[in-house]
């Protein structure tokens, strides 16, 4: 019930990248060996990338040409 319910807030907020994050979280159990921290990172994480690709969408099109170019 808490789990839905923080997951509801999340996409309510716009948060869609935190909310899948969090889904991953609780379906793969070896998330439970992570200190709150770093679980928590890495939903700010997940959030912040997909936000920073969305504001510059040419750079992930810059960065894959730059690695077929390498």
């Amino acid at each position: 019930m808490l789990n839905e319910e923080t997951k509801r807030k999340l996409l309510e907020m716009r948060l869609s990248s935190m909310a899948k994050e969090f889904d991953t979280q609780l379906e793969d159990p070896k998330y439970a060996q992570l200190s709150f921290e770093e679980r928590f990172g890495m939903l700010v994480d997940a959030e912040h990338l997909i936000r920073l690709f969305l504001k510059t969408p040419c750079l992930l099109e810059m960065l894959l040409w730059n690695k077929i170019l390498l």
